[in-house]
């Protein structure tokens, strides 16, 4: 494998008028409906568990913290 030849962008013009920027459009529209809905969802339950004082959500944020401290590849082996 080699640089080409001559290197031109006319595939990006091609992609374009051939209907990526309607691809485009979609994957913004997925990807700012998810960002809002996670928003909507875990703004909230940090909050209840950040000011809750409960043995139990204290343990389980633990755990939660534990299991990020110890990478994967660990637990594995």
């Amino acid at each position: 494998m080699s640089w080409p030849a001559s290197p031109s962008l006319d595939n990006y013009r091609n992609a374009w008028e051939s209907g990526f920027g309607r691809y485009f459009v979609n994957t913004i529209v997925i990807t700012v409906a998810t960002v809002a809905i996670v928003l909507v969802l875990s703004i909230p339950a940090s909050y209840s568990i950040a000011r809750s004082n409960s043995k139990l959500v204290s343990k389980g944020f633990s755990m939660v913290l534990l299991g990020l401290a110890i990478p994967a590849q660990a637990v594995i082996v």
